[in-house]
């Protein structure tokens, strides 16, 4: 039987992955999910699914996705930290810190106009989004106030998806 689509996983390949990522106990599969339907998300005329991409400080987000400007700029507007479905809530802590860091990281290294940056964590199908402030470089700001599923959860992960591809950086 082919894996089942629904909401935003509307493919057989997504479909596949999604399955995947629910079942398997590494992280790839999570990274492999998220990116592949990131890459739909955010369409390839302006955006970039970029992944392993090395900060200053020698870690690294699973991806980052970076939006380019007509005018030549580009600047990182999500970056995205991925574990596998079986996390524990302990580790949910220690995965916050992680994208933390690089979120600030990213504002460091970014556009010195740059205002914020969004965080995801992504634990095999569910996905939790932040902001993070310049100004407040030691705070993420629930976007969702839970974890959400693309299959279930369309119009509010829409809704989130277009804030993103519409917010002002700077």
């Amino acid at each position: 039987m082919p894996p089942s689509q629904g909401g935003l996983v509307n493919t057989q390949a997504l479909a596949g992955m999604y399955d995947n990522a629910v079942t398997n106990k590494y992280e790839d599969a999570t990274i492999e999910f998220w990116n592949a339907l990131f890459s739909v998300t955010f369409p390839p005329t302006d955006w970039g699914v970029v992944p392993h991409k090395y900060q200053i400080s020698q870690k690294r987000p699973d991806f980052v996705i970076r939006r380019w400007y007509s005018s030549g700029g580009v600047v990182e507007v999500v970056v995205v930290e991925g574990k596998p479905q079986a996390q524990t809530e302990g580790q949910d802590a220690k995965a916050d810190d992680q994208v933390l860091g690089y979120a600030v990281t990213a504002l460091k290294e970014g556009p010195s106009d740059q205002k914020k940056i969004y965080a995801m964590r992504v634990v095999g199908v569910l996905i939790m989004v932040y902001e993070v402030y310049k100004n407040q470089p030691d705070r993420l700001q629930n976007l969702l106030q839970d974890y959400k599923d693309p299959k279930k959860d369309v119009v509010v992960l829409n809704e989130v998806f277009e804030r993103i591809r519409t917010v002002d950086m700077f």
